[in-house]
């Protein structure tokens, strides 16, 4: 094994095992613990995500929710729009409408990927990866056609354009180091905010992309 693999492997090992001291040190005074182990979510089918529509997370798993809930989990609320105007005094009146308005994701609730599905993707124009991992990892080695968004920035407008010139037409397929990693939910997060949708988590992230053989598999 070589030096660098040695020393990549040795880093890893060191960031997973401070991620979890921490979190168990945070669950232990915390009174919204978080999950360090959490429950595996669902992967999203091929036909869903190879699709040429885009599609939100909500209709992407629209008829499982819908099962499970028909009252809690709907993406559609009603919201009441106001516009305000005046009336023939002068006095300002306002008149209601009341019209279905899709809300956006605004949480880390992402669907996965999974390898296979990250390695169909790759030269496939409908989609666009984003690697969310530190700027020198990506720079050493990253899945071929990433591109690079780091979430801690030391300029953290540089991160705010990045998101935002983003092309709105793909489908992102989002990863970082590994299970414990939570960049690229940080990523995605932020994407959601600004009304992106099409975002998918290969939760694995780099260690696992190395781990099942990169591009080639096992």
């Amino acid at each position: 094994m070589s030096q660098k693999k040695q020393s990549w492997i040795a880093e890893m090992a060191i960031i997973g095992f401070v991620s979890l001291a921490l979190s168990i040190v945070y669950n232990i005074f915390s009174s919204e613990p978080l999950e360090i182990f959490p429950e595996e979510k669902e992967t999203i089918s091929d036909s869903a995500l190879f699709n040429n529509a885009q599609s939100s997370y909500h209709e992407v798993f629209a008829d499982s929710t819908d099962k499970q809930d028909n009252t809690s989990n709907k993406p559609e609320t009603l919201v009441r729009k106001t516009e305000v105007s005046t009336d023939n005094s002068g006095n300002p009146e306002k008149n209601m409408d009341e019209t279905p308005v899709v809300e956006s994701q605004k949480n880390d609730d992402f669907p996965n990927i999974t390898i296979e599905q990250l390695r169909k993707a790759i030269g496939d124009p409908r989609f666009l990866i984003i690697d969310a991992r530190r700027p020198e990892s990506y720079q050493e080695e990253h899945v071929a056609g990433a591109i690079n968004i780091f979430p801690h920035m030391d300029d953290q407008n540089e991160y705010m354009q990045a998101i935002l010139t983003l092309p709105r037409d793909k489908k992102f397929l989002i990863y970082c180091n590994g299970p414990l990693c939570d960049l690229g939910h940080e990523v995605a997060t932020r994407m959601a905010e600004f009304d992106y949708q099409d975002i998918y988590i290969y939760p694995q992230g780099w260690e696992g992309w190395i781990e099942n053989g990169g591009m080639e598999g096992n």
